[in-house]
């Protein structure tokens, strides 16, 4: 069964100071209700002279307290998602490696297989450059001429 911690950040220094409409309204955004002891409010008018205009001001004074609760996801571990993915990335590369090497290999002993081919074929256009050699003398002696006519 897990713990349910409390984690109380304390700052608990009083401050002052002004707020735009959007800093305030930040603060106390998301609270529910809000507490307010010698809370007075006063309003005052005037007319501007050069526009026309009413001016209106309101005027909020006392002392205010609010609250908020946030709920959110406790920090991941470690063991992040992200860190599983780059493990196996990383062990992939490794086989890849491995691969890499293997092919280097093969691609060696077929450098030197082709090497020993073309002496084999060079080896055989030698043989087969006697061979024509040998087959015109035969052709050339009349007896062996007669006999190889008899055989077709």
């Amino acid at each position: 069964m897990k713990e349910n911690k409390n984690i109380k950040n304390n700052k608990n220094k009083p401050f002052k100071g002004k707020y735009s409409e959007k800093e305030f309204i930040e603060m106390i955004k998301g609270c529910k209700f809000i507490d307010v002891d010698n809370f007075f409010i006063s309003l005052s008018s005037y007319e501007d002279q050069k526009t026309g205009d009413i001016i209106e001001t309101s005027v909020f004074e006392g002392n205010m307290k609010a609250s908020k609760t946030k709920k959110y996801q406790k920090p991941k571990d470690p063991k992040d998602p992200i860190w599983e993915v780059l493990g196996k990335i990383l062990d992939k590369l490794e086989v890849i490696e491995s691969d890499i090497r293997i092919l280097k290999e093969d691609v060696t002993v077929l450098k030197e297989d082709v090497a020993v081919l073309k002496e084999d074929v060079a080896v055989l256009k030698e043989d087969v450059a006697v061979l024509k050699e040998d087959m015109s003398k035969i052709k050339r002696c009349p007896t062996i001429t007669r006999e190889l006519a008899q055989l077709n």
